[in-house]
């Protein structure tokens, strides 16, 4: 079935006019209607327009009532408008929005307020690539449709075997430089007996583990049910730093600290096959001797 779709420049500016191009190609063979950001293609500095355009543009495509709301890119640029997102239109406005990455702070922030959103792909990065990951399309619009997912993710080879159990609570994240800048803020969620989804690109394995201390210090961490690991990556797997202390070092360390299952190997971060996840939905970790299943739904 066709969507209206808002495509908002809400963040970094685009960088590569050809991908918009395919991207828009692409909604119109869906036969979906599209709510263009007349900056789309303007540079302001890092970002499209001046954060009172982008909010005003913003604002006026979710009056137009659109079914997904997809924003064109990620990139810094989400936290500067948070004060001042009318957080009583994104709920009355019936729309599903998502995107990943600095988005992040929207899906978080949005939560605050009681208000469901979706981790998933961006519509420039994802659909405007030359070759569309055919498990990012299934998972995206089945979920969009359905408002539930369902993850397996096989072969974990822990040392030792992780015990098969089961985990329930709300699911939340998912950028970990995201969740650890809005801690102390008006943005954050409280979050008890959740289960914590992260991931990050172009952080070496000491920083991922600082914004984790982060996250224990504050007490967060220990309030989870489970903590789920999806891609870090964009770092040098050469660089001496992380060959002394590596990703799996981290993790290796963080299940020594926390009393909850941390499972690894999740499809979702910056990488081309991600799956689409309700931010706030209520998640089920069933983990088992040859991997684990995620189930979200947001009934």
């Amino acid at each position: 079935m066709p969507l209206t779709i808002a495509l908002p420049a809400l963040m970094g500016h685009l960088r590569d006019p050809q991908a918009y191009a395919r991207a828009l190609d692409y909604f119109a063979a869906r036969g979906d209607r599209v709510l263009l950001d007349p900056n789309a293609l303007n540079k302001h500095g890092y970002f499209s327009a001046p954060d009172a355009v982008r909010l005003d543009t913003f604002h006026a495509m979710l009056r137009e009532r659109p079914d997904v709301v997809m924003p064109l890119r990620a990139g810094y640029g989400i936290t500067r408008l948070l004060p001042d997102f009318d957080w009583a239109l994104v709920k009355s406005c019936g729309a599903k929005f998502v995107g990943f990455s600095d988005f992040t702070g929207f899906n978080l922030a949005a939560l605050c307020h009681g208000i469901v959103t979706y981790s998933g792909p961006l519509s420039v990065v994802e659909f405007g690539s030359k070759e569309i990951d055919p498990f990012m399309e299934h998972e995206c619009w089945n979920t969009l449709a359905s408002g539930r997912c369902e993850i397996r993710v096989q072969n974990q080879s822990e040392t030792p075997p992780m015990k098969a159990q089961e985990q329930t609570g709300m699911l939340w994240g998912t950028n970990l430089s995201m969740i650890a800048h809005l801690v102390g803020t008006p943005y954050f969620p409280n979050v008890s007996n959740g289960i914590l989804l992260v991931e990050d690109i172009g952080e070496e394995p000491y920083a991922i583990e600082r914004a984790l201390m982060q996250l224990w210090h504050a007490g967060i961490l220990q309030q989870q049910q489970a903590i789920i690991f999806g891609v870090v990556n964009g770092y040098e797997l050469d660089e001496p730093a992380v060959k002394a202390y590596s990703i799996d070092d981290v993790i290796a360390d963080l299940r020594r600290r926390v009393q909850c299952p941390v499972v690894t190997n999740f499809p979702f971060g910056h990488v081309s096959q991600k799956a689409t996840l309700p931010i706030g939905g209520q998640a089920r970790l069933a983990i088992d001797e040859s991997g684990y299943s995620l189930s979200v739904s947001t009934t």
